[in-house]
């Protein structure tokens, strides 16, 4: 299945870009995830996201950046909360003002047996939009 989020955020491009091509730091989605570990640099760095201190890690790998056209595409190896394989996403920053810009996620993936499309649809999209929320809050409180 194939998934397009696009979200509207009320902070120029280039903030959010820099704050999500910074693919070790996710301060901006700490009431997620309590620790974020991280192994390699660059193109198939690993990400070890946990949302418990005791629970297993969601592991994301950096496929590919381009901070000239910010895009950026990973896999999701390891997810603890969606059921699915083949989980890919790719994000796409565009800006519409100099104050504000577009986010778009692209989501291709396959949902395991017992999860319909329209579940993980609606799981992946709550959650995307709520991550953008959290990002937009993140960037209103630093300094400009």
């Amino acid at each position: 299945m194939e998934l397009i989020i696009d979200s509207e955020v009320r902070q120029p491009a280039q903030r959010v870009w820099s704050l999500w091509a910074d693919f070790g730091n996710l301060e901006w989605l700490a009431d997620t995830f309590c620790r974020v570990d991280t192994e390699g640099q660059g193109i198939g760095m690993l990400r070890y996201l946990y949302r418990t201190p005791a629970g297993g890690a969601d592991i994301h790998r950096l496929d590919a950046i381009d901070h000239e056209a910010m895009e950026q595409a990973c896999t999701i190896l390891q997810s603890s909360f969606i059921h699915v394989t083949e989980h890919r996403y790719w994000v796409k920053v565009t800006p519409l003002s100099a104050e504000r810009c577009r986010v778009r996620v692209t989501v291709r993936c396959t949902p395991v047996e017992g999860n319909s499309e329209a579940e993980v649809a609606a799981v992946l999209t709550a959650w995307t939009e709520a991550a953008l929320h959290n990002l937009d809050h993140y960037l209103d409180a630093l300094p400009r």
